[in-house]
C-alpha cells in the first residue's frame, strides 16, 4: 500500500476530498496530515475521518525542517500532497526508506515545488492498474 501525507493550512476541504477518494481502496491511504496552524479546520475534518493530524509550528518549518522529515519517515510516507499548504520550507533527508525509489533525497521549496509534486503524484497514480484506481 502506498502511504500519503497531506500538508494543509486551512479548513481542510481539499484534504477531506483526497482522504475520501482513497478511503475505500486498499492500494493508497492517507496516513497523516500535517498543518502549520494549530486551529486550522483540517484537524477537525480529519478527526471525523479517523486520520491523524499533527500541528507543526511555522518556527519548525523555518528552522528545523528535519522534524517534518522525521514525521514523514516514521509514518513511512511514499507521497506528500500539498493541499492548500503555502509555507516555505527546505526539507532534506537521505535516510533510505523501505522502497529505494521513494527515498526523500532532494531539497525543495514547498510552494514552488507544488506543481512538480502534483505532476509526479498524478503520474505515479496514473501508472497504477485500473483496478486500484477510484472511479
Amino acid at each position: 500500500m502506498k502511504k500519503i501525507a497531506i500538508l494543509a493550512s486551512g479548513s481542510g476541504t481539499n484534504a477531506e476530498n483526497i482522504v475520501r477518494l482513497f478511503h475505500e481502496g486498499n492500494k493508497i491511504r492517507v496516513v497523516v496530515v500535517l498543518a502549520n496552524r494549530q486551529k486550522a479546520g483540517v484537524h477537525e475534518r480529519m478527526q471525523a475521518l479517523d486520520v491523524p493530524t499533527q500541528y507543526v509550528p511555522n518556527s519548525v518549518w523555518e528552522n528545523d525542517a528535519q522534524q517534518v522529515v522525521d514525521i514523514l519517515q516514521r509514518n513511512e510516507v511514499d507521497l506528500v500532497v500539498l493541499a492548500g499548504f503555502m509555507r516555505k520550507s527546505t526539507l532534506q533527508s537521505s535516510t533510505p526508506t523501505k522502497d529505494a525509489s521513494s527515498t526523500f533525497t532532494h531539497r525543495c521549496s514547498l510552494p514552488m515545488a507544488a506543481k512538480a509534486c502534483m505532476d509526479t503524484m498524478c503520474m505515479r497514480l496514473s501508472s497504477l492498474p485500473a483496478t486500484s484506481r477510484v472511479a
